[in-house]
């Protein structure tokens, strides 16, 4: 039902009201039996570890990446994987269910409040007399005269309330139908009781700053509460009974003309055909369940669409009036008299999720419809990315005035608007950008209370090129049987997170006991930021610069952001060979309270140890140049020696003292004859004849040379008294037994060594 707030209020708008749209929302609805709403469940996150490629000790670190971070700003709407947006879809979902409930709660409000209030003898006091109503015309406003009309009756009508400070519209239409117990009269003033209720149930959910009048102790927004998501949920408020009285607020007006309800409606209206059929009457709803009926267009305000929370009131018990001094009674039993409807603003529930536009990721939006895919709620910004972009030519998207059936509106070959989408379901051949029937079917598979997704690919009205998306749903199991849809791009979802290494291992080759230096570059490819840390590593890898600061103390990567991870490689407890291990980096979204990420990134790290390089000195072919060096120093000596031999006993020999020339000699061809042993090594000897051939050359060199030197020191030390003695004929032994010494020293000496 659309009677639109004013003092804006167009007759263009006052045309098409309740009744006028209830025929079509009979046609299209929506709406269930009010049930209960049930809370969303939450499930478990999950995390992902990476693995080590061997079985090599691994360092671990456990770092509290969950604790809260020096952020004085709360993170916006995000969501990096399908688990987080099924649970923002359950969020929103529920708080639009909640608001939807609300509203059944508020018009069942107004129900309970006219039963009660017709116990209690109805409204004393109130404008509810028809002779009351019909007195009061405008005259002057109306450019009247009591010749033109003597009252609103007369002047087309009805018995309305034409007041220009009214506070609620009234009309008691002048149509021949009656109330199924008692006549127009005690209808109207039953109908009264709402009019101290209307006003306060519409302007309580809406902004302060947009009440049609002023409530004297109500603020809809208190001091320190919530502010309302949306500017105003109920653009109207009413109450239809069966014998065609009506009581509607806000009042009807128009700048600078008096304008009421009876104006729109005319003071004849007649309402059975467009209320019979709509699931008020007894036969229709004998449980007198409230339901919700539409959406439907408010021709008032093109382009927007109302859905209205609608409840029939029936009354037992026995009610009077007074009219003349005089009492008339009627007694009710569970009778019939009226419906209550409060007219809901699709703008402002599609704002419960308008957030999610864009904000999940670039390209997400929202809509809640029933399970055929026909919009409930739906902002005029989605019905541009996945309608077309003009209308069809469909005799529906034509509205005619009731009275004259001049047409009020014609959508025909439009530019889509929310209204549009009424009459025009997303499963239409007319609407191409996407598989919307697989989107029902797989709905349809899920249980009322249960969410789901599938990926779904989608073209944005005026590209050529498809995109998939992650379809999350979440089907309403209590106050109607529909479903919040949240699209969000796919690569929007997997990508939003995407931190790499720019390469995938760390390698490097050295020589036992050496280190090796190495860096990576870790960079954040994704839409949101993350916090870091290290969380394995093998014990051969130390961390150094920036990455070694994160052990224990996570850093945050903004996203498009990169960091260097220096390491160094330390072949020191490692034998010689190659060795791998994997190095992970732990990463959690940035404290995103609907991304559930939490997973490792990683690289390998290799280190090559080989063995050290050992020059054994090998002679090679130079060990025959030693050879024939020997066989020269070898023949001289042994030349020497027997020359010295042969001479023995010629003065000269002996005074030069034989015995040393022969020990010189000796001493010479044993150290010579170490030039053979130190031809024997690796090359051409086993490893065992090469040890020998070692130790050999030590004492062959050194005895040698002690001979020969013990000799010549002998000799020199008494060369003055040996040549005495030699002149004397005399051998003299201390010489000798000073080359004893030294030479028995000198073997001591080495043998120590």
């Amino acid at each position: 039902m659309s009677f639109l707030p004013s003092p804006a209020t167009s007759t263009s708008r006052i045309l098409c009201l309740l009744l006028w749209t209830l025929t079509a929302a009979a046609n299209t609805a929506h709406g269930l039996p009010l049930q209960h709403l049930q809370e969303p469940q939450q499930k478990p996150s999950s995390s992902m570890n990476s693995n080590v490629k061997n079985h090599r000790r691994l360092e671990s670190f456990e770092i509290d990446l969950d604790a809260p971070n020096d952020r004085d700003h709360v993170k916006p709407l995000k969501i990096c994987n399908v688990l987080g947006g099924l649970d923002l879809t359950r969020l929103r979902s529920s708080e639009a269910r909640t608001l939807f409930q609300g509203a059944i709660d508020d018009v069942e409000l107004v129900r309970e409040y006219f039963a009660e209030a017709v116990t209690n003898g109805g409204l004393r006091g109130g404008l509810s007399q028809m002779q009351d109503l019909d007195a009061t015309l405008d005259y002057e406003a109306r450019n009247l005269t009591l010749e033109n009309a003597s009252g609103t009756l007369a002047a087309g009508l009805g018995y309305s309330d034409d007041r220009y400070e009214r506070r609620n519209d009234r009309l008691v239409s002048n149509s021949t139908n009656l109330p199924f117990v008692g006549d127009k009269q005690a209808d109207a003033a039953m109908m009264d009781v709402v009019s101290n209720l209307l006003p306060w149930i519409v302007d309580r959910k809406k902004n302060e700053s947009l009440w049609t009048m002023q409530h004297i102790n109500g603020r809809s927004q208190a001091p320190g509460a919530e502010p309302l998501v949306f500017d105003s949920l109920y653009m109207g408020a009413y109450v239809l009974s069966w014998a065609d009285s009506i009581w509607y607020y806000p009042p009807m007006s128009v700048y600078g003309h008096p304008f009421q309800i009876a104006d729109a409606l005319g003071g004849n209206f007649d309402s059975h055909d467009m209320v019979t059929g709509a699931g008020f009457l007894p036969n229709e709803n004998p449980q007198h369940l409230s339901a919700f009926y539409g959406p439907y267009p408010d021709v008032g305000i093109p382009g927007h669409a109302l859905i209205s929370a609608t409840t029939p009131i029936y009354y037992t018990g026995d009610f009077s009036y007074d009219t003349n001094d005089n009492t008339t009674t009627y007694t009710y039993n569970d009778t019939y008299i009226a419906h209550a409807g409060l007219d809901i603003s699709m703008d402002s529930v599609s704002a419960l999720f308008e957030d999610l536009r864009d904000s999940l990721a670039k390209g997400s939006f929202a809509l809640l419809t029933n399970t055929t895919l026909s919009p409930i709620a739906i902002s005029q910004t989605v019905v541009e990315q996945i309608y077309p972009a003009r209308t069809g030519w469909e005799e529906a998207r034509v509205t005619y005035q009731v009275a004259d059936g001049s047409i009020v509106d014609d959508r025909r070959n439009q530019t889509y608007l929310v209204s549009d989408t009424l009459h025009q379901a997303l499963i239409n051949e007319n609407v191409t950008s996407a598989n919307w029937t697989a989107l029902a079917e797989e709905i349809a598979k899920v249980e009322r209370g249960e969410r789901g997704y599938m990926t779904l690919n989608i073209t944005l009205t005026n590209t050529e090129e498809a995109v998939p998306y992650y379809v999350m749903f979440d089907r309403w199991e209590y106050v109607s049987d529909w479903v919040l849809v949240v699209c969000v791009p796919v690569d929007g979802v997997d990508k939003a997170i995407d931190v790499q290494f720019e390469e995938q291992e760390m390698e490097a080759e050295v020589k036992a006991g050496d280190d090796a230096k190495l860096s990576l570059i870790l960079t954040n490819h994704g839409t949101l930021d993350v916090r870091i840390a290290p969380s394995a590593w093998p014990s051969w890898l130390e961390f150094e610069g920036e990455a070694a600061e994160l052990i224990g103390n996570p850093r945050t990567l903004s996203r498009g952001s990169s960091m260097q991870v220096e390491a160094r490689l330390k072949s020191a407890t490692l034998e010689v060979g190659t060795s791998v291990s994997t190095v992970s980096f732990r990463v959690v979204d940035d404290g995103y309270s609907d991304c559930f990420h939490d997973r490792d990134v990683s690289f390998d790290a290799t280190l090559k140890v080989i063995p050290l390089e050992i020059d054994n000195n090998v002679i090679g072919n130079t060990v025959y140049a030693g050879y024939i060096f020997f066989a020269i120093v070898a023949g001289t000596a042994l030349g020497f020696i027997a020359w010295t031999g042969y001479h023995w006993n010629h003065r000269v020999v002996r005074c030069s003292q034989p015995r040393f020339l022969v020990m010189l000699g000796v001493g010479t061809l044993i150290m010579s004859s170490s030039i053979l042993v130190f031809g024997i090594d690796d090359d051409n000897a086993s490893q065992e004849a090469a040890d020998k051939a070692c130790m050999a050359s030590v004492w062959l060199s050194s005895m040698g040379f002690i001979i020969s030197f013990s000799a010549l020191f002998s000799k020199v030390s008494k060369l003055a008294i040996d040549a005495q003695v030699c002149l004397a004929g005399t051998p003299s032994l201390k010489p000798l037994t000073r080359f004893l010494v030294l030479f028995v020293a000198n073997n001591v000496d080495l043998a120590h060594q």
